[in-house]
């Protein structure tokens, strides 16, 4: 009955000119054929243009992310610490030493038995303590420094090679101690940014301390040089303590050892450029002063001494102690 009465309206309208094709009878659907028309609507692309953006597969990667900006990487690191949430960062906080306003008050000999001294030295970065050895019960002179762990040293010596290729400048160009800080503050963050490195703030600042040691000090006997109490240093060549001459406690040996005689050398190399004095094997014994007045001798051939490079350094303050000073 339903298909003669759509058959009838068809042939009115086309008799009026208005044709309309015929309508097909309404048939409910049932629920899994509604299902297998979505599906079927899926597979020949017939679904909403939304779909394609709730692929999360390797479709969408290959083909949706073709025109996403892509995150900067940071090298193997850099990019297992960004998945962690940590990203480098342009902001650091300002390195600073704090010089040492008086004498810090030492215990005697006698006290050294019981309880060990401990005063700073490149304050807050590195102190000295004096204790007793028990082995031979003889007074030790321990420098202690912030230790690096291995990624801390691989980012230090990537600075390190990256400022002697930036520094254009000598030191001595540059008076004031801050200003020589802040050069080299601004050229190490500059290298961080380049070389895409994440340290945290503690990481940074034991960076820093280290470039500032080996930089604008003499390396790893900056810290004795800032002793007040200490009158001399000397080493007599590879694999012996370095020995100081302490105002309360006499000749001490120390915890520095030079094991490897290439680094002894370029140290004793660099004593000499300090000096402004020229130093080699035709020419293997120093005798000159640093800018403060502080008096260097040093030998570099193996022929003047049996074992190895040797240097002495008298220290002379710039103002002597008064009696104020030593009570």
């Amino acid at each position: 009955m339903e298909q003669s009465r759509a058959k009838q309206m068809a042939l009115i309208l086309k008799k009026q000119g208005k044709h309309e094709p015929s309508v097909e009878p309404r048939v409910r659907e049932s629920k899994p054929e509604i299902e297998l028309k979505k599906l079927k609507a899926q597979i020949t692309g017939e679904a909403e243009q939304k779909a394609p953006l709730q692929l999360r597969g390797i479709l969408y990667r290959k083909f949706f992310r073709k025109n996403e900006p892509k995150k900067r990487a940071f090298g193997r690191i850099g990019e297992a610490l960004e998945l962690l949430g940590r990203k480098p960062r342009t902001e650091y906080p300002k390195f600073q030493v704090f010089p040492q306003t008086r004498l810090t008050v030492i215990a005697p000999v006698k006290e050294l038995k019981v309880k060990s001294t401990i005063y700073p030295l490149i304050k807050p970065y590195s102190y000295a303590r004096i204790r007793i050895d028990p082995n031979d019960n003889s007074a030790v002179y321990d420098v202690v420094e912030p230790q690096l762990n291995k990624y801390e040293k691989h980012v230090f010596e990537k600075i390190k090679e990256g400022l002697i290729q930036v520094i254009n400048v000598s030191f001595e160009d540059i008076r004031k101690h801050s200003k020589m800080v802040d050069f080299l503050e601004d050229n190490v963050r500059k290298l961080l940014e380049e070389y895409d490195f994440v340290i945290d703030d503690r990481e940074y600042l034991k960076i820093m301390y280290y470039v500032f040691r080996d930089f604008i000090g003499l390396n790893r006997i900056e810290p004795l040089l800032r002793d007040p109490y200490i009158e001399d240093i000397g080493v007599d060549g590879t694999n012996l303590p370095v020995f100081v001459v302490h105002q309360r406690y006499g000749s001490i040996k120390t915890n520095i050892i030079y094991e490897n005689e290439t680094e002894l050398k370029e140290f004793v190399t660099k004593l000499a450029e300090r000096c402004d004095r020229y130093i080699s094997y035709a020419e293997p014994l120093l005798d000159g002063s640093l800018p403060d007045g502080t008096r260097i001798n040093a030998s570099i051939a193996s022929d003047v001494t049996t074992r190895g490079p040797t240097f002495s350094i008298r220290k002379f303050k710039e103002e002597p102690f008064t009696p104020v000073d030593m009570v």
